[in-house]
C-alpha cells in the first residue's frame, strides 16, 4: 500500500481531533504509516522536514517516541498549527498538559538531511551552532568526514541545548513541559552525564514544570530530564 498525501491528511485529521488519540493507537498509526511504501520525494521531504512532512517529523513523531520512552498512558492531541503548545498530553484521570517541542542544532539537522538526500549517506556531527554563517556550514560540509572527540560533542550539543532553553524562557509556557530534541546518539549514553548537572542548573528558573532532553531516532531512544 502506498502512503500518499491523502493518507497523510487523514492521519493529521485524526491526530488533531478534539478528543485526542490514545497513546497506543498513536504509536500504532505511526508505525503503520511508515511501513507503507512512499515515493522517493516524500522520503526526502521527510528527511529535511519540508512540505507536508514538517509537523509529523518535528512534532508528532518526537512526542510519540518520548511518550513511549517514559511509559506514558492516556491520550495526546496535536493542533498542527503555529500556536503554543505543539501537543497536549492527557494522563489517565488527570488534566491535559501542554508539550512544547524545540530542536537543538536544528540547522545542522537540516543540512545533514540535505546531505543525505544528495549523497545517500550522511554524517552525524558538524560542530557548528545554528548562528554559524553559511560559509561555515559550506566549509564543514565540504570537508571529508572526520572523527570527533567526546569534549567537542558535549560542548557543541550542550551549547545548542542552552540556546534552546534561552529561546523558550517565556512566561507563556508556565506549567507546560519542554521537549528539547538533541542528537544524543552521537555519544554513548553515559557520556552525557558530564553536562546534565550544568543543564539542570540552567533549566531550574524556567517556567516549565518539566524539561526533557531527548533523541528518539534510530534503534534506541535515549534521554534525560533536566527539570
Amino acid at each position: 500500500m502506498v502512503f500518499d498525501l491523502n493518507a497523510l491528511q487523514r492521519l493529521e485529521d485524526r491526530l488533531s481531533a478534539p478528543d485526542g488519540i490514545e497513546i497506543g493507537d498513536l504509536q500504532r498509526r505511526l508505525e503503520s504509516a511508515f511501513a507503507d511504501e512512499r515515493d522517493a520525494k516524500d522520503v526526502n521531504d521527510y528527511r529535511v522536514a519540508t512540505r507536508r512532512w514538517k509537523k509529523l517529523k518535528e512534532e508528532v513523531c518526537p512526542v510519540s517516541a518520548f511518550l513511549s520512552f517514559i511509559g506514558a498512558g492516556g491520550s495526546a492531541r496535536f493542533p498542527l498549527d503555529s500556536l503554543v503548545p505543539d501537543a497536549w498530553y492527557t494522563p489517565v484521570g488527570e488534566e491535559p498538559v501542554g508539550i512544547e517541542v524545540t530542536l537543538a542544532l536544528g540547522r545542522t539537522s537540516y543540512e545533514l538531511g540535505r546531505e543525505m538526500v544528495r549523497d545517500g549517506v550522511g554524517r552525524g556531527f558538524l560542530g557548528l551552532q545554528d548562528n554559524a554563517s553559511k560559509d561555515d556550514f559550506d566549509r564543514a560540509l565540504q570537508r571529508p568526514r572526520v572523527m570527533y572527540n567526546t569534549r567537542q560533542a558535549l560542548d557543541t550539543v550542550g551549547t545548542g541545548i542552552r540556546r534552546c532553553l534561552e529561546a523558550k524562557n517565556d512566561c507563556k509556557y508556565q506549567g507546560m513541559w519542554l521537549l528539547v530534541l538533541a542528537p544524543l546518539g552521537i555519544l554513548p549514553r553515559e557520556r552525557w552525564e558530564a553536562i546534565e548537572s550544568d543543564l539542570r542548573q540552567y533549566a531550574a528558573p524556567m517556567p516549565f514544570d518539566q524539561i526533557h532532553v531527548f533523541d528518539g531516532r534510530g534503534q534506541s531512544a535515549r534521554g534525560f530530564q533536566i527539570k
